[in-house]
């Protein structure tokens, strides 16, 4: 084989359709590629085309019914893929989309005191004993909102990355408190 199509599968857009697509090719796209390492999650793997040397990872959607899909990841050593593989599209999706929901749909107001996780300095939002940030990181350590998803936050993804939610809800807090 002189010629792979790798290039024929470009990184994953968050969006439902895009994953269920790329689920249903990855039997044919991973035939010409080679395990190179088993990951820490169980089902977890690395793959390498043998071609192009593009490395791809393997995840498995749960809420897509557990359906197996390869995303393209950018060039890593294995022993810092195995310490830390990287996030999984369809996990930032669910995270995502439920984070954006929950601060979209919610009507944040200030109590006039502040956050009570020390030395915040924030004002707290009404109806919680937290500013903003703290209130979401308090409804995530109670599984009432998602954990951030695990994994290296790399190329496509960064922009939606932990530290980019923490500056737009500082902002929000901003906007509240202005």
């Amino acid at each position: 084989m002189s010629s792979c199509d790798c290039q024929e599968y470009p990184d994953l857009t968050l969006e439902r359709t895009a994953i269920s697509g790329r689920a249903r090719k990855t039997k044919h796209l991973k035939g010409h590629l080679v395990q190179i390492a088993d990951g820490p999650d169980e089902g977890d793997g690395l793959f390498r085309c043998p071609i192009c040397q593009q490395l791809w990872q393997r995840n498995f959607a749960w809420n897509w019914g557990n359906k197996e899909y390869l995303f393209r990841v950018p060039e890593t050593s294995l022993e810092d893929w195995i310490k830390e593989p990287f996030v999984a599209p369809d996990a930032v999706l669910i995270y995502v989309a439920v984070i954006d929901d929950f601060i979209s749909k919610q009507k944040f107001a200030l109590a006039g005191e502040n956050c009570r996780r020390q030395p915040c300095g924030h004002l707290r939002i009404s109806s919680s004993a937290f500013c903003l940030r703290h209130h979401i990181e308090s409804l995530q350590r109670n599984r009432m909102l998602p954990q951030t998803p695990p994994g290296r936050w790399w190329g496509p993804y960064l922009k939606l990355a932990p530290n980019q939610l923490w500056e737009y809800v500082a902002s929000e807090q901003s906007r509240l408190e202005s």
